[in-house]
């Protein structure tokens, strides 16, 4: 049988596997993205076929660790992962955690931190939790549950559904026409995957911004080199620059950072009314979390100077005056002071309490926080 080249296959069951009505958790959209990673990575290997329970759990946890645990996403009532994760990293006591944006799912160091001697326990318990249900409900749309151990022992390759794998001992073990297939269109089985992943997780967290792109676990965090270069130009032809934190001047640029307001692993995005320029040292001790409510006036004071400084110069930054009529509604971008403090302070706190409410820990400006429980309820319902 030339595994390259499948024909044939029946395909309304693969189809089904992520139809609403079989999905109660996200184990099966990291269970599947993780057969896909592993089989290409396995490609070369004595026996690609044949993928390790082990590996697979392994790859599933570290895939859903920075959905969790650094963009903050619901995954559902019924959901284990969150937990599962939590156990195996702690947050520090601060409320943060080593956890980046695009990450590299392969990296020895986190391979490493998951398999550490410490782990142990916590590991051999998370993939007991995990391996009770997601390696056979998988395969529910290919059988009824009173079949489903026929497939570790008859001969399945030519079993008129043709399912996509059958478990041997601690491996399950690709089809091989499936392998063919899967291999063939690598690409479009990962889109189909992170399709329906989204669906799934926007359900569950209906007022989040970004959410596919916070699925796109290989993005990389974009460059806030053009916004820093706006507020540099603000800065030198004439307006002054005090951090909204410190209330400290700021006047060299080589100390300045560049800050979002409301966390990037929140918003996921680089837009200037979101950024403000604060002291480096500020912008470390406030990392991802939350602005204090006192900073809101400064913020809104400081943005709308720079929102009447690029009206003026619309030709040149239309690119960023768009990004405020997005966030205004399509509203003509002329306001009085206050009318705009008001409106952009509305719009900020809707966003803050939906991210308060998904865990994202408040910081007061001084280094002490309050934490929010992470991921274990919806976020607040939009009043």
């Amino acid at each position: 049988m030339n595994e390259q080249q499948p024909r044939n296959l029946p395909g309304y069951q693969f189809s089904s596997v992520f139809e609403k009505s079989r999905v109660t958790s996200s184990y099966k959209f990291f269970w599947f993205d993780a057969i896909l990673d592993l089989l290409k990575e396995s490609a070369s290997s004595p026996k690609p076929r044949f993928l390790s329970e082990y590996d697979l759990y392994n790859r599933m946890i570290l895939k859903a660790r920075p959905v969790s645990q650094y963009y903050k996403l619901f995954f559902g009532s019924q959901d284990s992962l969150p937990e599962i994760i939590e156990n195996l990293f702690p947050l520090k006591e601060n409320g943060s955690n080593e956890v980046i944006a695009g990450f590299d799912i392969d990296s020895n160091t986190l391979l490493n931190s998951i398999l550490d001697k410490k782990n142990a326990a916590a590991l051999k318990k998370a993939h007991a939790k995990l391996g009770r249900y997601v390696k056979t409900a998988f395969l529910s749309p290919w059988a009824t549950a009173g079949e489903l151990n026929n497939y570790t022992n008859q001969n399945w390759q030519s079993h008129d559904s043709l399912p996509l794998y059958r478990i041997v001992e601690k491996n399950i073990e690709i089809h091989p026409r499936w392998y063919g297939y899967l291999m063939e269109h690598m690409g479009i089985m990962k889109a189909f995957c992170r399709w329906h992943m989204t669906e799934y997780f926007q359900t569950k967290n209906p007022f989040v911004p970004g959410i596919a792109g916070k699925l796109d676990l290989v993005q990389e965090r974009k460059s806030l080199n053009s916004e820093r270069q706006v507020w540099q130009r603000f800065s030198e032809e004439g307006n002054s620059l005090t951090c909204i934190y410190s209330n400290e001047s700021l006047k060299n640029m080589t100390e300045i950072d560049i800050d979002h307001f409301i966390p990037w692993s929140f918003v996921l995005h680089n837009q200037v009314w979101n950024t403000a320029p604060v002291s480096s040292s500020i912008n470390r001790s406030k990392s991802d979390r939350l602005p204090p409510k006192n900073s809101i006036h400064r913020f809104a004071t400081i943005q709308f100077k720079l929102l009447k400084w690029l009206l003026a110069r619309e030709a040149q930054y239309k690119k960023y005056l768009e990004q405020y009529s997005v966030l205004f509604h399509g509203k003509a971008l002329v306001f009085e002071k206050q009318e705009f403090e008001n409106a952009l302070g509305k719009a900020l706190n809707t966003q803050i309490e939906v991210a308060r409410g998904m865990g994202f820990s408040d910081w007061d400006g001084v280094g002490h926080l309050t934490t929010h429980p992470t991921s274990t309820s919806p976020p607040p319902t939009k009043k």
